[in-house]
């Protein structure tokens, strides 16, 4: 309780109160300064506190952001001066209270303690942070602190950006006398409240720094090997559950404030603490200490993620699909041990959300891990079938803006695949005169996209000159744009106009049928760009051009034979293989018929497994494009023979049936599943293991499989498409094989590879609907169509290969390093 209280100096603005306890037991003084909506009163900031701990305070209080600027040290001196002679004066304050403490305390030749401290119209701090609103005078000078015999304390929360600089880089360079520093990550602006609140330890600080203790020795502070640095030490129990309450109130900053120092500076280890804390700090976008949290994550061994797990869950449930994401990601990215469900859940957010790459992207990590793993097969079927699904694309013109507006829809009437319009490229220009605020707008799903006309088109103006009738120094050069996005069905393409959204196109999207059903419910590919139907009934045939070209390029084939035993191999389409399943005619001659009389020509082998698989119903299944592993097994076995190795090698295997979806299976609605026959090994054929991959998915993806007990100490370099994975075709044969590399490029050669790999044998695949046009032969890498899949990569996409092949997990630098300065050459 206050014994007297009495105004020592009143203003216009300012008014300084002197308050007395009833009883004093040392000779402290505190002089404490408002906040920055000033009360201008008696009493604020610190006075109750002190009062019942006994210690007389002056309370310094200010009109509503004057910011004490018109309050001079030598004036505040002159009037305190009767009341601090022979005292241990302390300055108090927090936020602009934390300023004035610190900016009065050598004029007053006191101690401060300063929490958060900042000045918004600071000039300094106003050139780095210029949007701040207020627009008061500055007329301070530099903070000054000399005279001090002791030391300043000062906490703050150091990843708060505007506090961050104003301690380093306007005080503590200011000052030349000792400070310590309390570091209260993610405490936030001010961090007072989080002290006295949260962890209710704001009275043992100040009071053991009012009663001139040293900060480092309270019982709750760490210190650092840096001597002014500290932070708190406070029971861990006691944070993780204050968290796990900010966390359930979807507080995450605050919920990062209980948990950063524990898990990252104390080092306590808790998998519950750590998801937490990874969550939170995804949700407020701190990225660089998200990575640290994953970092220590990876040291540890966290196997119970079961709180996460019904967090994820609960998202799904909601359709809350992009937070859930988020959960399923951290719960990858921490524990050491989960369900392999966890990526099959995490792929099933990015599906309902449209995120398909990356579903697909975490399916094939999970069945690198577990190729048999069923949910992931089924869903990166259709996954793969949502990528590949067709539309007829229409852009209809819905109304005209206020300005000249061109919409240039090259796509309107095409057929375009669900990847492309993922990422398709748009093009407009506007009529934009001078002084105008003019942007591109995208919307999808009511998200508006928003781009700025940069693109300086020439032709634009010198039309609008004529059209118009208008001077060039009345528009604007950069009236063009041309961005890469996403479109859906009922996409809007408009403008914005000085504020004004004004939409003139609308996108529908018709959905194309890509399949035909045949009999007994087998399905078949139709309406693909290679026309399969038409490829079987003959009426796709090659002309003498095409034939050709397949001459030129088999005849470079044979060039590279002669110095590499080589082989190419069909994987044949669904139809050749069960005709009679099949509602079409087969023509007595078809496109593979021609090819097969070219390599006949030259000398050449096609590998055709037809021979092997014809009407076996096994070797294929009904709800898939693709062989099974039995059709696949039976193509190895026969390029096998074809490459000398008589041996029987279905000894090795064992082939039983699993019921799957597949790429045909997963276009209906609801999708529908068959019996697949699957191999298992009868006995372990060697140590298998993938040494390589560039994760990139489709064209351009390279493996290498590595076997340190093979049967045979020789190299075999594929090229191919699809089937080389499909039905495990590649995987055949790196169990008999010391080194296997795996390339996904249908019918293309890249002559650097061979060279490099110098190979026993190489195999040349392709799907039998691709014979079409022949494929061809390049000199490097980087004149293949690996550079053109890069280039259409997203940036998150390619940050992400990156990151993964800079890891310590493949020494294959001649793959790796060509990757990575390809991938850098693209930013």
């Amino acid at each position: 309780m206050s014994k007297m209280s009495r105004v020592i100096y009143k203003s216009e603005d300012y008014y300084v109160t002197i308050h007395y306890p009833v009883e004093v037991f040392n000779n402290v003084i505190v002089v404490a300064f408002d906040i920055i909506f000033g009360s201008y009163s008696e009493k604020g900031f610190g006075v109750d506190f002190c009062l019942a701990n006994n210690i007389p305070i002056i309370f310094v209080s200010h009109k509503d952001e004057t910011f004490f600027q018109g309050l001079s040290k030598k004036k505040l001196a002159e009037v305190l001066e009767p009341y601090l002679a022979e005292k241990d004066v302390v300055t108090y304050g927090s936020s602009l209270g934390g300023y004035a403490a610190i900016y009065y305390a050598d004029a007053l030749n006191a101690r401060a303690f300063a929490i958060s401290p900042r000045c918004s119209v600071d000039p300094g701090f106003k050139k780095v942070f210029p949007g701040d609103r207020f627009k008061v005078e500055f007329k301070h000078s530099e903070i000054k602190a000399e005279k001090c015999s002791k030391y300043h304390f000062f906490a703050y929360d150091p990843f708060n950006e505007r506090d961050h600089f104003y301690l380093n880089n306007i005080i503590t360079p200011s000052i030349s006398c000792d400070y310590k520093i309390l570091e209260l990550p993610f405490t936030s602006h001010p961090s007072a409240p989080f002290l006295n609140n949260k962890v209710s330890i704001l009275k043992s600080l100040a009071l053991g720094f009012f009663g001139n203790k040293d900060i480092g020795e309270l019982d709750f502070i760490l210190p650092q090997e840096e001597q002014d640095l500290f932070y708190l030490g406070l029971d861990f129990n006691f944070l993780l559950q204050k968290a796990k309450k900010s966390f359930e109130k979807h507080d995450w900053e605050e919920a990062a404030s209980y948990l950063y120092v524990p898990l990252l500076v104390q080092g306590n280890k808790n998998g519950d603490a750590v998801f937490i804390l990874a969550y939170s700090l995804l949700k407020i976008n701190r990225i660089k200490e998200l990575r640290e949290v994953y970092g220590l994550a990876k040291k540890e061994d966290y196997e119970r993620p079961a709180l996460a797990i019904s967090i994820a869950e609960k998202y799904m449930a909601n359709k809350e699909y992009t937070d859930a994401a988020l959960v399923w990601n951290c719960i990858i990215n921490i524990y050491s041990k989960f369900p392999s469900g966890v990526y099959v859940r995490l792929a099933s957010a990015y599906v309902s959300v449209g995120e398909y790459m990356q579903a697909e992207k975490w399916l094939q990590h999970c069945l690198d891990l577990d190729s048999s793993f069923s949910p992931a097969l089924d869903l990166i079927d259709r996954v793969k079938s949502l990528q590949a699904k067709k539309f007829l694309v229409r852009v209809n013109r819905v109304q005209k803006t206020n300005r000249l507006f061109h919409f240039e829809s090259k796509f309107n009437g095409q057929i375009v695949r669900q990847r492309d319009l993922d990422a398709l490229t748009l093009m407009a220009w506007s009529e934009i005169r001078k002084g105008e605020n003019i942007s591109f707008l995208v919307k999808n799903n009511e998200k508006i996209k928003c781009f700025k006309f940069e693109t300086a088109r020439p032709d634009v103006i010198n039309h609008l000159m004529a059209k118009l009738k208008i001077a060039k120094e009345d528009l604007v050069e950069r009236c063009g744009v041309r961005v890469t996005t996403n479109l859906r069905d009922g996409s809007k393409i408009g403008v914005l106009i000085d504020g004004e959204e004004q939409w003139t196109h609308e996108i529908s999207l018709v959905p194309v049928v890509e399949l035909v059903h045949g009999k007994d419910n087998w399905l078949f590919l139709a309406n693909d760009h290679n026309r399969s139907v038409d490829q079987f009934s003959g009426k796709l045939l090659l002309g003498e051009k095409d034939k050709k070209k397949w001459e030129d390029y088999i005849k470079e084939v044979k060039v590279v034979s002669e110095n590499f035993h080589t082989i190419s191999v069909i994987a044949n389409s669904k139809e050749k293989v069960l005709p009679d399943l099949y509602p079409y005619e087969k023509s007595s001659i078809t496109i593979t018929n021609q090819v097969e009389e070219i390599y006949s020509y030259f000398g050449l082998e096609l590998v055709n497994p037809i021979v092997r698989n014809f009407n076996n119903k096994l070797a294929y299944y009904k709800t898939d494009t693709h062989w099974s592993d039995l059709g696949s097994f039976n193509a190895f076995s026969l390029c096998m023979e074809k490459l000398g190795y008589n041996v029987s090698f279905d000894r090795f295997f064992t082939f039983k049936s699993r019921q799957v979806i597949g790429d045909l299976g997963s276009k209906l609605t609801p999708p529908v599943s068959s019996e697949k026959m699957v191999y298992s090994l009868r006995s372990k054929l060697g140590a298998v293991t993938c040494v390589f991959n560039n994760k990139i998915k489709g064209t351009g993806n390279i493996k290498i499989y590595v076997n340190n007990d093979s049967f045979y100490n020789e190299k075999i370099v594929m090229f191919g498409g699809s089937s080389l994975d499909s039905g495990n075709f590649a995987r055949y044969f790196s169990y008999f094989f010391a080194r296997v590399v795996v390339v996904n490029l249908p019918g293309h050669i890249v002559m650097q590879i061979i060279e490099h790999e110098k190979p026993s044998h190489l195999i040349l695949q392709t799907n039998e609907r691709y014979l079409v046009a022949p494929g061809k032969i390049h000199s490097t890498m980087a004149e293949s169509p690996i550079c053109s899949k890069i280039r259409s990569m997203k940036e998150s996409e390619l940050k992400e290969c990156a990151a993964y092949l800079q890891g310590d997990c493949f020494n294959e630098p001649f793959y790796r390093d060509f990757f990575l300065n390809l991938i850098e050459s693209k930013f």
